[in-house]
């Protein structure tokens, strides 16, 4: 006897490959610092690279990534994921542009990237302040004027879609940075204490699991039927 699979469940996979088809589906991630979950975090998206999307201007020496803010004694991570692609990259950005404090910071960044996948830099605003010092492993020592801002923009860490990458940063040192944060496309903003680690992690697109649940339970409600018919 040939069987069959089940109607529900099969709906509820093709629900599920439909919900996954869409790259401008940016998947949001979790922020977690000394164990703890702080909060879901949406990363900003759009149709240009990662490089374009930091937006350094090298006459100002400071990089505009759009709706990134930008803030006096303050550090912010923030992911990008660009649309076409369906790429995810992380930046850093630190100080304001313009009328600025100077400060300076040391930190540590370490990539988990999805298989076949390599983190590259692909802008700073001062590249020797950046060096790789392992495999998607990175050190940044930056230093800033009062009128610019500092930071840089990897890209690489995978598919937003096949949500596998992560990032963890420490900062070590820092001076005239008071503030440490995570910021996200929809206004989100994230504290972070500056003596502990604070790791990125992505979730499963919540519509995906809700879509594969509904598929689950309608081919287990199929199963009852034909159970019972018998």
């Amino acid at each position: 006897m040939v069987r069959r699979p089940c109607a529900g469940l099969t709906i509820g996979l093709l629900l599920v490959g439909a919900a996954g088809s869409s790259a401008a589906d940016a998947i949001p991630f979790y922020v977690i610092q000394g164990g703890r979950k702080l909060g879901l975090v949406q990363p900003f998206e759009g149709p240009e690279s990662a490089s374009r999307f930091y937006d350094y201007q090298s006459l100002v020496l400071s990089a505009f990534p759009n709706g990134v803010p930008q803030e006096n004694l303050v550090s912010s991570i923030f992911v990008y994921q660009d649309t076409p692609n369906d790429v995810i990259g992380l930046g850093v950005l630190h100080g304001m542009a313009g009328h600025g404090v100077e400060g300076s910071l040391t930190m540590r960044l370490r990539f988990l990237t999805q298989a076949g996948y390599s983190t590259q830099l692909v802008v700073a605003n001062e590249p020797g302040e950046l060096r790789e010092v392992n495999t998607d492993v990175w050190r940044g020592s930056w230093q800033w004027g009062a009128r610019e801002n500092d930071g840089g923009m990897w890209s690489g860490l995978g598919r937003g879609l096949d949500p596998h990458w992560g990032a963890n940063l420490q900062m070590y040192t820092s001076s005239r940075v008071a503030i440490w944060q995570v910021v996200g496309a929809d206004g989100t903003i994230i504290r972070l204490d500056k003596s502990l680690p604070v790791q990125l992690r992505p979730v499963p697109e919540p519509m995906t699991i809700a879509l594969f649940g509904l598929g689950l339970a309608g081919g287990g409600f199929l199963l009852r039927r034909r159970r019972r018919a018998r």
